[in-house]
């Protein structure tokens, strides 16, 4: 009788040391991570004779590579030049990044400046509740009959 009792507790032990134990609702989700990447760098800037005006149109992918989708709201587009100080802003809306999944885009930009480089911002959330705000800078290349400006 003692044997069968102490097969039992032992089952029991060892049954319930090996369940998984509850996820801790205090444990942080994980969030997404975003890549972002152009087709070529540095992105080249044409000039449009007709209207007078620099445009580029990169290819760009954003990549999640956490396994957390993201509602990316929009894509921010900022022209920097650091000698000068010119700075511009244009935004266009954005897509759904499925986890591990990538989205990607061609951009068509037009300015009326000559800036040394741009940055793209996703700007969402994720599927976790998780803000998203990535950025990466690339460096511009100008071709073309005009001069910057």
């Amino acid at each position: 009788m003692k044997a069968k009792i102490l097969f039992v507790v032992f089952f029991l032990i060892f049954f319930i040391s090996s369940c998984p134990s509850p996820e801790d609702p205090n444990t942080p989700k994980k969030g997404a991570i975003i890549t972002i990447t152009v087709d070529k760098t540095p992105i080249l800037m044409g000039w449009n004779s007709a209207i007078s005006i620099w445009c580029m149109e990169p290819i760009v992918t954003v990549k999640e590579t956490n396994g957390v989708g993201v509602n990316a709201t929009k894509v921010r587009i900022e022209f920097v030049s650091q000698g000068m100080g010119g700075y511009e802003v244009q935004e266009t809306a954005g897509g759904r990044i499925n986890a591990y999944g990538s989205y990607t885009f061609n951009l068509q930009v037009c300015t009326e400046h000559g800036y040394e480089s741009t940055k793209f911002t996703i700007l969402g959330i994720d599927d976790n509740g998780h803000n998203v705000n990535t950025s990466a800078e690339f460096a511009l290349y100008y071709v073309g009959g005009g001069a910057k400006k």
